[in-house]
């Protein structure tokens, strides 16, 4: 992606605009760490059957980080589970 002169990212393929990954995002809310918001992307699209050898949990040294991470990661997976439910159900 490159930044042209508008302030805006553009695509060089096919030249539709991209939102940069530094870019704040709205849909994480203030209330939860940066831990219970990357464990909660794990827990909603990433493997949910191998928590324990997660290599994302290692990054969270404090335990505070990492209980964080593990309610994030707990969330994210109940959304996924609500989701399947929902798309089963139609």
């Amino acid at each position: 992606m490159r930044r042209l002169p508008d302030n805006v990212y553009r695509c060089p393929a096919c030249g539709s605009e991209v939102t940069p990954i530094s870019a704040p995002v709205s849909w994480k809310s203030p209330d939860h760490t940066e831990a219970y918001w990357c464990g909660w992307l794990d827990g909603r699209y990433g493997d949910p059957e191998h928590f324990t050898n997660n290599p994302r949990l290692a990054k969270w040294e404090s335990t505070s980080d990492r209980l964080d991470y593990y309610r994030g990661h707990r969330a994210g997976y109940e959304a996924r589970l609500r989701k399947t439910r929902l798309v089963e159900a139609s």
